[in-house]
C-alpha cells in the first residue's frame, strides 16, 4: 500500500530537533543524511549533514491530527503549493530509502548535483 509522506520545512539548522519532537508526537519521520568530509588541522573528519538541508519527510497518519506538525518545535511549516499540500512522490521515496542504511544515511552511488 502506498503511504503519503508530507514534505516538511524546518527552521534553519533544526532538522534534528524537528525530527526528535515529531517522533515524540508519534509520527514516522524520514530524515536522510549524507557523510561529508571536512579538513580540520590537516585531519579529515567526517560529519553527517542533511541530504536536503531544511527539509524532512513525515508519514501522513490518516487517523491522527497531522495539523499539529506545524506547531512542533523546529518545524517552520508543512510545504504547500498554493492550497495543495506537497507530498514526496512514492517512487522518489523508495529510491531514497533503497540508498540509505538503517540510520537513514545515504550511500552515494553516483554524483549528486545541485538543483
Amino acid at each position: 500500500m502506498f503511504s503519503n509522506w508530507l514534505v516538511v520545512q524546518t527552521k534553519a539548522r533544526n532538522e534534528d530537533k524537528a525530527c526528535i519532537n515529531l517522533k515524540r508526537l508519534g509520527f514516522e519521520v524520514f530524515y536522510p543524511k549524507i557523510k561529508k568530509s571536512n579538513i580540520f588541522f590537516n585531519k579529515i573528519k567526517f560529519d553527517l549533514k542533511p541530504l536536503f538541508p531544511g527539509y524532512i519527510f513525515v508519514k501522513l497518519n490518516v487517523n491522527g491530527n497531522w495539523h499539529k506538525i506545524n506547531n512542533t518545535y523546529g518545524v517552520a511549516r508543512v510545504m504547500k503549493f498554493g492550497e495543495t499540500t506537497c507530498f514526496l512522490p512514492y517512487k522518489i521515496l523508495q529510491s531514497l530509502k533503497r540508498n540509505c542504511d538503517q540510520n537513514d544515511v545515504f550511500h552515494q552511488n553516483f554524483a549528486l548535483k545541485k538543483g
